[in-house]
C-alpha cells in the first residue's frame, strides 16, 4: 500500500474537542484568536478539521497516484502526484470536449463539427442511420440500389473530355508544369502569397485570411510578423521579439526541464504588474505593482548594494541577516548575545529579582564591635530599651540579587 505520512489530529472516539455547534457559535470562528486563551478544544478542533482534509487529500492522491505522499516539503512534487491522482478519475479539459457537451442532445440528432472547437447538430434520418450503420461501401451502393449502375459505367469514358488537352483514351500522367503547379520537390514561389485573400503586404510574404496580416522576410535571418499593415515583432536566430503586449490564457514558461513560470487565476480583483526601471540614483529596479500601488521592489544601488523593500508587513516563521535569527516569537539570535538567544542572555545576566537574607539580632549594648561588617549585609532595625543612652541591638542581613535562577549576595558596601 503506498504511503501517506498526512495523518488527521484528534479523531478518536471521546477526542478532546469542541462541539459542531459550539465550533460554529464562536466568535474567534471568522476572525481568529486575538487576545486571551484558545482552549485545549478549541485548538483541537481546528487543527482536526485542517488536518482531517489535508489527509483525506493526501490518502487519494497517493491511492490513485499510486506513489508515496511524504512530509518532506516538497510542494511542487505533490502538487504533481495530485494531479496525477485527479487524471485517474476525471477528463482533462478539452475544448473539444466542450464543444460537443454543450449541444441539446435529443433523439435522431447527428452532431458535426462547425469549425475549430466548434460544433452543431442536423437531423438524421433513418436512411442516415442505415447508410451510417453499413460496414463498406459495396454494402451502401447495394442498399441504394447502384451496384449494377456502378458495373456498367465502371469502364466507360467520355470520348470528347481532355484533361490538359490530353485525351481521355488512356492513364494520364501531369508534371506539376502541366497544371502551372509547384514540384513536390524543390520549387519556388516568387512575390506574395495570399491565403484566402489577396496580399497587399508585398515583398516575401504570407497574408492569412486579411490582406496585411501576416509574416514577411525583413532581412537575413529575420522573419517579420504583421497585424493590419503594422510589425507587431519579428523572429530570428536569438528568439522572438514582440513589440505589442503578450497575452495568454495560459501561462508564460521559460526553461526546457525545469521552468519558470508566469500564470493567473484571472479571479484577482486588480492587475499586478512586474516591471524592470531605473536610473543614475537607482540603477536596477524589479518592482511588483498592481491597480493600487506597489508591493515590494528588489534595488540595485550605484555602489554595488542591493536593497529589499516592501509597502507593508512582512509575515514569516523567522527572519535571518547573516548570521542574526529573529524568531516569530520576538526572540532574536545573534553574536552580539554571545551566540546564543537574547532571552537566554537576559536571564543570565539581568537581576530578575532582590531579597532579604535571614536576618541576625546582635546585642550592642555594653559590647565594642563593628556591626554587620560583612560584605553585601545592611542593618535591617536598631533596638533600645528607656535606660541609658546607647542603643542595645541591631539586626541585619544579606542584600541579595537572583540573576537566572541562582540567588547571590551582593559585595562591596563596607565602610
Amino acid at each position: 500500500m503506498d504511503k501517506n505520512d498526512f495523518k488527521p489530529f484528534a479523531t478518536g472516539k471521546g477526542a478532546n474537542v469542541t462541539s459542531q455547534p459550539d465550533w460554529e457559535a464562536l466568535p474567534a470562528l471568522l476572525s481568529g484568536f486575538t487576545a486571551g486563551k484558545a482552549s485545549s478544544a478549541q485548538v483541537n478542533k481546528a487543527l482536526r478539521q485542517a488536518s482531517f482534509i489535508a489527509a483525506a487529500l493526501a490518502q487519494y492522491t497517493a491511492s490513485k497516484s499510486g506513489q508515496d505522499v511524504l512530509d518532506d516539503g516538497d510542494l511542487s512534487g505533490f502538487i504533481a502526484k495530485m494531479s496525477a491522482a485527479f487524471g485517474k478519475d476525471f477528463q482533462t479539459l478539452d475544448a473539444t470536449l466542450t464543444a460537443l457537451a454543450v449541444l441539446d442532445t435529443g433523439a435522431d440528432k447527428l452532431p458535426y463539427f462547425t469549425g475549430n472547437d466548434t460544433a452543431g447538430q442536423t437531423d438524421l434520418t433513418s436512411v442516415g442511420r442505415d447508410i451510417i450503420g453499413k460496414d463498406s461501401i459495396a454494402d451502401i451502393l447495394t442498399y441504394l440500389g447502384l451496384g449494377e449502375t456502378i458495373n456498367l459505367a465502371k469502364n466507360a469514358v467520355p470520348a470528347t473530355r481532355r484533361v490538359n488537352s490530353k485525351p481521355l483514351t488512356g492513364d494520364i500522367t501531369l508534371s506539376a508544369g502541366d497544371v502551372g503547379a509547384l514540384p513536390i520537390a524543390g520549387g519556388r514561389l516568387n512575390g506574395p502569397l495570399g491565403i484566402g485573400t489577396d496580399n497587399a503586404l508585398g515583398g516575401n510574404s504570407i497574408v492569412f485570411g486579411d490582406n496585411d496580416t501576416g509574416i514577411k522576410w525583413i532581412s537575413d535571418g529575420v522573419l517579420g510578423i504583421y497585424a493590419n499593415n503594422a510589425q507587431v515583432g519579428y523572429i530570428d536566430n536569438s528568439g522572438l521579439h514582440m513589440s505589442v503586449d503578450v497575452l495568454t490564457n495560459g501561462g508564460i514558461r521559460a526553461g526546457d526541464g525545469k521552468r519558470l513560470s508566469l500564470t493567473s487565476n484571472n479571479n484577482s480583483t486588480m492587475t499586478a504588474t512586474f516591471n524592470l526601471w531605473g536610473d543614475a540614483n537607482r540603477p536596477t529596479v524589479i518592482e511588483l505593482d498592481d491597480d493600487q500601488g506597489w508591493h515590494l521592489y528588489s534595488q540595485r544601488n550605484p555602489d554595488g548594494s542591493i536593497v529589499f523593500t516592501v509597502n507593508g508587513d512582512i509575515t514569516a516563521n523567522t527572519l535571518r541577516a547573516g548570521g542574526a535569527i529573529y524568531q516569530n516569537n520576538g526572540d532574536i539570535f545573534g553574536s552580539v548575545w554571545g551566540n546564543s538567544w537574547l532571552s537566554l542572555w537576559i536571564n543570565n545576566n539581568f537581576v530578575a529579582d532582590v531579597q532579604l537574607g535571614a536576618g541576625t539580632s546582635v546585642t550592642t549594648w555594653n559590647n565594642a564591635g563593628s556591626w554587620p561588617n560583612t560584605p553585601g549585609y545592611v542593618v535591617t532595625s536598631v533596638w533600645k530599651d528607656n535606660q541609658g543612652e546607647n542603643i542595645d541591638g541591631i539586626n541585619y542581613a544579606p542584600l541579595q540579587k537572583r540573576v537566572g535562577n541562582q540567588w547571590y549576595t551582593v559585595q562591596g558596601g563596607m565602610a
